[in-house]
């Protein structure tokens, strides 16, 4: 059974998505599509019932984003910050999103 998902800091990241002009919605979107279908199969055997990812990161990202590249091609790491040991001890996990181009 996959975890939940809770995405803290979605709202900046929304925000500053929508007021960059190389980004946009339409494409924040997308790249919010890529982050679940990334963590589900990344969590997809993890015993916690819920992961807390941070996109804060990913929120400072996009705010200072001005690359020629195209934003639809910006590689996503998920990074769970949970010793090995304390997995299961726990009702949720902590994981963060980072971005680069």
């Amino acid at each position: 059974q996959t975890p939940g998902l809770s995405l803290l800091g979605a709202h900046s990241f929304l925000m500053h998505a929508h007021s960059n002009a190389t980004i946009g919605l339409e494409s924040a979107l997308r790249l919010l599509l890529k982050i679940f279908e990334l963590a589900s199969r990344k969590f997809a055997n993890c015993p916690q019932p819920l992961i807390k990812m941070s996109l804060e990161g990913l929120a400072e990202f996009v705010k200072k984003h001005s690359s020629s590249v195209n934003f639809d091609e910006v590689r996503i790491d998920i990074t769970m910050h949970c010793p090995e040991e304390e997995i299961g001890k726990h009702r949720s996990a902590d994981a963060s999103v980072t971005a680069r181009p």
